[in-house]
Formats: structure tokens, C-alpha cells, sequence
């Protein structure tokens, strides 16, 4: 629908590859898109969440 459902801010974090989780037990089964923003850069992806 185009709409935000979570938004979460991880912060300023090192050089180099970082893992985080995000929990998302209160979304209901769908297909989402995952905006990640780094610095100027956005980078998209699906999640499909299915229970």
C-alpha cells in the first residue's frame, strides 16, 4: 500500500560489514519492501514474511 509499517534507526556504525536484526513478530504475513539507507545511498529489498 505504500506505506511505512516500521521504521528503525540503527545509527552511526563502523567501517566494514555490519549485521542487525529487526524484529517484525507484529507484521502479518505479505510481501514488504526493506529500505536500508547508507549515507546518500538506498538500497531496497523484499522481505515476504509467511506464517
Amino acid at each position: 500500500m505504500g506505506q511505512a509499517v516500521k521504521t528503525a534507526t540503527i545509527g552511526n556504525l563502523s567501517t566494514g560489514v555490519q549485521t542487525f536484526s529487526v524484529d517484525v513478530a507484529d507484521l502479518s504475513t505479505g510481501l514488504y519492501i526493506v529500505n536500508v539507507t547508507v549515507g546518500t545511498q538506498v538500497i531496497s529489498q523484499k522481505l515476504n514474511i509467511q506464517r
